[in-house]
């Protein structure tokens, strides 16, 4: 599958876009996950990670979504888009 940088692939509709530089973590309390990322600011000359998003959602859904992301990730390996490197440094 080829893909368009223009076509949203999950079908959802467009919402407000917050870009992050990373995930910084996650927690659960067994009913709700939430999912934390940063982004890199410059401050007094220094790069700080900055929180920047928390994503909140149940259980149910969180598994919905890694499901999507995994499914994802194939598309774009398949794609030669990304590669997967193991710790050896072997491409999967």
């Amino acid at each position: 599958m080829e893909i368009d940088p223009n076509h949203i692939v999950l079908g959802v509709t467009e919402a407000p876009e917050i870009f992050v530089d990373g995930y910084r973590g996650a927690i659960s309390n067994g009913q709700i996950v939430k999912l934390n990322f940063f982004s890199n600011r410059l401050i007094s000359g220094e790069t700080t990670k900055v929180g920047v998003m928390t994503l909140v959602t149940s259980i149910s859904d969180f598994v919905a979504i890694s499901e999507a992301f995994q499914e994802f990730t194939k598309l774009l390996q398949d794609d030669g888009v990304i590669s997967i490197v193991t710790n050896d440094g072997d491409t999967v």
